[in-house]
């Protein structure tokens, strides 16, 4: 009799599992079969079915990790950031880890968890590994730490957080060496209040980097623009004293003034930059050094930056660059933010064009200028600002 209850028990409890198994190997099945538009309700129903949820979409990821074609990799993560649940968040905190794709990609959407993927973004961050090489002054072995691809996607994914509720966690990121240039532009962009000693602490630092100089100042001007104004003159006074010295002597551009680009592309660009971007747009110091290699992207930066400013002073020298046949580097390293704050910005500015079979991909800078001129609109219905006065040198 035992023996029967027992075996009564275990095919009762197998029930469920057995019935999931295969509505999920059906749904999986029909998924195949649509077209690609057609594809996403598939998902929303797992996500809303609590009775498939998780366990469906990992063999949904199983079979996109496998490379089935008729499986999009990036809809199944976005499926499971849906779910919203710490079990979700380990799934994708795993898969940041493990897969043999692009680890941003996973991170990316693990950040769009907020306050639930926040934490495991940030370990994964701390994450360091060990190794032994030659060092430059011919010692043996120099050991050192350096930090993986997994943790450099997860640091910048924490910079994509838009969760309100995470605001405590990235206050406490802030104060973190190594995290707190993404944590200032998450901060930033929610404009949440209370990092602003950390900030000036990094603004005013004599060994910062231009990187965590530029995400300091970006912060403080998201929180009090006008309090902070006098910070992004003096910076815009250096940044247009640099270009006049490169136009003078016939020197390149320096790379500490990119990071500042990259920053007034974040912040959504800002009035007082119409009168020095345009003149790096019009300055040499940006063109290619000799015919064949690529253009510096800071004019990419400077000339989407100028975009986003919507002022009609911006739009001559947008022109001149529409005209213009410079190839950049893509600018690979926005390819997530310009997915978050700017979709309907070409693809090609973040992955560029082959424009010859087996050439790398570059970006045109009549696509860079095109981009720009949309966020001006018309030329009739471009708002007619003044040009800014030019800032004040620094003393």
């Amino acid at each position: 009799m035992r023996p029967l209850l027992l075996a009564a028990l275990l095919c009762a409890a197998a029930a469920p599992a057995a019935a999931r198994g295969p509505d999920c190997a059906d749904l999986l099945a029909d998924y195949r079969k649509l077209p690609r538009e057609a594809r996403r309700p598939v998902l929303d129903r797992i996500v809303q079915d609590e009775r498939l949820g998780l366990s469906c979409l990992e063999d949904f990821l199983d079979a996109a990790r496998a490379g089935d074609p008729k499986v999009d990799y990036e809809a199944v993560l976005a499926a499971v950031s849906a779910l919203d649940t710490k079990a979700a968040a380990k799934l994708l905190y795993r898969e940041v880890r493990t897969t043999d794709r692009p680890p941003r990609v996973a991170a990316r959407h693990l950040a769009a968890m907020g306050k639930r993927g926040l934490p495991f973004l940030a370990k994964l961050a701390r994450r360091k590994k060990f190794a032994m090489t030659r060092s430059p002054d011919e010692l043996p072995v120099h050991p050192h730490f350096y930090a993986p691809p997994q943790a450099a996607a997860a640091a910048q994914a924490v910079s994509l957080v838009r969760d309100r509720e995470a605001a405590p966690e990235l206050l406490a990121l802030a104060a973190h060496e190594r995290l707190s240039v993404p944590a200032l532009r998450a901060l930033g962009r929610m404009g949440a209040a209370g990092a602003e000693e950390r900030a000036l602490m990094l603004w005013s630092g004599p060994d910062g980097s231009a990187e965590s100089k530029a995400a300091a100042l970006g912060y403080l001007l998201s929180i009090d623009r006008e309090r902070y104004a006098p910070l992004l003159a003096r910076a815009l006074s250096d940044f247009a004293a640099e270009v006049q010295r490169c136009r003078d002597d016939g020197s390149p551009l320096p790379r500490e003034l990119r990071p500042l680009l990259v920053e007034v592309l974040r912040l959504g660009g800002d009035p007082a930059i119409v009168e020095p971007f345009s003149a790096l747009l019009r300055s040499p110091a940006w063109r290619a050094a000799a015919p064949g290699e690529p253009a510096r992207d800071e004019a990419a930066l400077a000339a989407l930056a100028l975009g986003l400013t919507r002022s009609s002073a911006a739009r001559e020298p947008l022109l001149e660059l529409q005209g213009d046949e410079s190839r950049f580097p893509p600018l690979g390293d926005l390819a997530d933010f310009f997915a978050a704050e700017h979709p309907q910005w070409p693809r090609v500015l973040s992955q560029g064009a082959a424009e010859k079979t087996g050439a790398p991909p570059v970006l045109p800078a009549s696509a860079v200028a095109a981009a720009a001129l949309a966020e001006l609109g018309p030329a009739s219905a471009a708002p007619a600002a003044a040009t800014p006065a030019p800032p004040e040198p620094r003393p």
